[in-house]
C-alpha cells in the first residue's frame, strides 16, 4: 500500500484548562495567611502605581480585630479587644547560665572562660571537645578550662555542660545523689535499652534486683535537660478566622484587621491620556487590569473562606459544643463536593491558616482528622483509637505486654477492627516501644 503524502484541513473539538494570570493570582491568595495577604498587597501597591490604600474615614468606627462575618442572621457585631496568641516560648539557656554565673564568686579571667563554653553550647545544652580545645588554647590553661568547665556543670539545669549524653545522665544522678552502679550504668545505653539486664549483673557483679533498682533511678533523668529552654524568638499567631457562640447560634468571622483596604484609580484624565504614547497607553491599561484582578481575587478569597469555614463548623458542631472528643472524621473531599468547588481548592483554604474558638486557637487542619467507621457504622478519629491503645497499654502486665496482634484483636472486641500493622503504626507515632521493650523483668 503506497503511503499518501499531502495537506488537508481537519477540524476537531479539544477541552484544555488554560492557566490564566487572574486565575494563577486567585489560587495564590487562597493559600495566604492574613499576615502574607497582607505583605502580597503592599508589594503591588509598591509595583502598581493605581493602587492605593483606602483612608478610613475619620468619623468610621473600628470593627475591631474580626470584621467580616459569616452568619445566617444580620446582626452587628460589636467586638471587644483582641490579642495576638503567642506560641508558648521557654526563657533563653543563655540568658539563664549567664545569670548564674554572674551570682558566683568568680575571677574576671574564670568568668570568661566560663562564658566561652556557655556560648559554644549546642542545642542539646552539650560542648564538644573541639570547643574544650579552642577555650585551652585562647586561655592557654588547662587547668582553668576545666575549672570553668566544671562551673558549667553545677549549674541548673542538671546536666548541662555535658559532652556526651551518657556524662548527662551521670551530672543528674550524682547530683540526685543516686547509687553508683546507676552512674556506672549510664554508660551502657546500648545494653540498656535492650534490657540485657542478666549479662549487666554478671558485668557489675551484682544482683538483678540492683540492676532494676538502678535503672530505676536512670529513669528519672532527662537526657535532653534544656528541653524548657528556647533557642528562637517568640512566634506569635493571629488567627485568620474566628467561630464563637453569639446569640444562639455560631458565628463565622475573618480576621480583616492585618488586611489593607484598597482602592483603584482610573488612571489619568483624559485629556493626559491622549498624550501617551502607545507603550504608555497600554502600560496604563495594563495596570488598571491588574488592579482589577487583585480586587476581585481578594473578594474571591473572602467568600471561599467563609464558605469552607461555615461548612466546617456544621460538620464539627459537636466540637464545639461538647469538646475535642467530639471531633469526628473529615476529609477535604466532603467539604469541597458539599460547597461545589475542587478538593484543591479545599487544601489551599486551609494551609497556613488558624481558627480561634472559645475552646482556643487551632490550625484550620484539625478540623480534618483521619478516622475509621468500626462495627456498628460509627466513625471515629484515629486520636480515639490512638487513646484505645494507649489505655491498653497502661494497663498491661508489665511481665507479659501485649503484642500488636493482641492489642488487635482486643479492639475487635470493642467493634474497633483494625490491622496489626495499623496498631503498629499508631503505636509508633504515640512514641510507645514495641512489647519486646516494655517487658520489665
Amino acid at each position: 500500500m503506497a503511503l499518501e503524502l499531502g495537506f488537508h484541513l481537519q477540524q476537531e473539538q479539544r477541552l484544555q484548562l488554560t492557566m490564566t494570570p487572574e486565575l494563577r493570582q486567585s489560587i495564590q491568595l487562597l493559600q495566604y495567611s492574613a499576615s502574607e495577604l497582607a505583605l502580597y498587597i503592599h508589594e503591588q501597591i509598591q509595583e502598581n502605581p493605581l493602587i492605593s490604600l483606602k483612608e478610613k474615614p475619620k468619623n468610621e468606627e473600628s470593627v475591631g480585630l474580626f470584621g467580616a462575618r459569616y452568619t445566617s442572621k444580620k446582626q452587628r457585631y460589636d467586638h471587644h479587644n483582641q490579642e495576638l496568641y503567642q506560641v508558648e516560648t521557654s526563657p533563653s539557656l543563655t540568658q539563664e547560665l549567664e545569670e548564674q554565673i554572674r551570682l558566683l564568686p568568680l575571677t574576671a579571667v574564670e568568668r570568661d572562660a566560663c562564658l566561652f563554653l556557655i556560648h559554644s553550647l549546642d542545642e542539646r545544652g552539650m560542648i564538644d571537645s573541639l570547643s574544650i580545645e579552642e577555650c585551652k588554647r585562647l586561655q592557654n590553661s588547662e587547668s582553668l578550662v576545666s575549672r570553668a568547665l566544671h562551673t558549667i556543670q553545677s549549674l541548673d539545669p542538671a546536666g548541662i555542660g555535658a559532652r556526651n549524653v551518657s556524662e548527662c545522665l551521670e551530672l543528674q544522678l550524682r547530683r540526685m545523689k543516686a547509687t553508683e552502679l546507676a552512674c556506672q550504668l549510664v554508660y551502657q545505653l546500648i545494653e540498656l535499652a535492650e534490657e540485657r539486664y542478666q549479662e549487666l549483673s554478671i558485668r557489675y557483679q551484682c544482683t538483678l534486683d540492683e540492676i532494676v533498682s538502678a535503672v530505676s533511678e536512670i529513669k528519672r533523668c532527662n537526657p535532653r535537660p534544656v528541653a524548657n529552654y528556647s533557642t528562637e524568638s517568640p512566634r506569635y499567631i493571629e488567627p485568620d478566622i474566628r467561630i464563637h457562640w453569639e446569640q444562639e447560634e455560631y458565628t463565622v468571622q475573618l480576621n480583616e484587621r492585618l488586611i489593607p483596604q484598597i482602592e483603584i484609580h482610573s488612571g489619568y484624565d483624559e485629556a493626559t491620556y491622549h498624550l501617551m504614547d502607545d507603550s504608555s497607553k497600554e502600560y496604563v491599561r495594563s495596570a488598571i487590569q491588574r488592579a482589577i484582578w487583585l480586587s476581585k481575587a481578594i473578594e474571591q478569597r473572602r467568600k471561599t473562606i467563609l464558605s469552607v469555614t461555615q461548612t466546617v463548623m456544621e460538620h464539627q458542631r459537636a466540637f464545639f459544643e461538647q469538646g475535642e472528643s467530639h471531633l469526628r472524621p473529615l476529609n477535604l473531599r466532603e467539604v469541597a463536593e458539599e460547597i461545589g468547588v475542587h478538593e484543591s481548592t479545599v487544601s489551599r483554604v486551609t494551609q497556613n491558616k488558624f481558627i480561634e474558638t472559645d475552646r482556643g486557637v487551632f490550625p484550620f487542619r484539625y478540623f480534618f482528622p483521619n478516622g475509621i467507621t468500626n462495627q456498628h457504622g460509627v466513625e471515629m478519629t484515629t486520636t480515639k483509637v490512638k487513646n484505645q491503645i494507649a489505655e491498653l497499654i497502661t494497663d498491661e502486665n508489665r511481665a507479659q505486654p501485649l503484642s500488636d496482634q493482641l492489642i488487635s484483636n482486643l479492639l475487635r472486641q470493642i467493634g474497633i477492627v483494625i490491622s496489626r500493622r495499623t496498631v503498629t503504626k499508631y503505636r509508633e507515632e504515640l512514641g510507645i516501644p514495641s512489647s519486646t521493650k516494655r517487658r520489665r523483668v
